[in-house]
C-alpha cells in the first residue's frame, strides 16, 4: 500500500486519458491526492476514471471536458 503524501491536495492533470497524464493521475489517486481529470474525448475519459477509481480505490476523482488548444474551451473549464 503506497503512503498518502497528497491527502489534501487538488491536483488537475491535462491528457489525463491516455498515456503520461493517465499514469500522472492514477499516481496521485494513490498518493491521496483529489484529482481533477481533463480530457478532450469524454468517452475515453470516461473509461480513464472509472479505470483508476477501481485501481487505487480513491472516490475522489473528477473528469472535466477542455480543450487547451481552443480558448473558449479553457475559459469554459477555468469558469466551471
Amino acid at each position: 500500500m503506497s503512503e498518502k503524501v497528497c491527502t489534501g491536495q487538488v491536483c488537475i492533470v491535462t491528457g489525463a486519458n491516455s498515456g503520461i497524464g493517465y499514469h500522472i493521475a492514477k499516481g496521485l489517486a494513490e498518493k491521496g491526492a483529489t484529482v481533477v481529470m481533463v480530457v478532450r474525448n469524454m468517452d475515453r475519459g470516461e473509461k480513464a476514471l472509472e479505470e483508476i477509481k477501481q485501481t487505487t480505490g480513491s472516490s475522489s476523482v473528477y473528469l472535466m471536458h477542455c480543450d487547451v488548444s481552443d480558448m473558449a474551451s479553457v475559459d469554459r473549464f477555468t469558469n466551471a
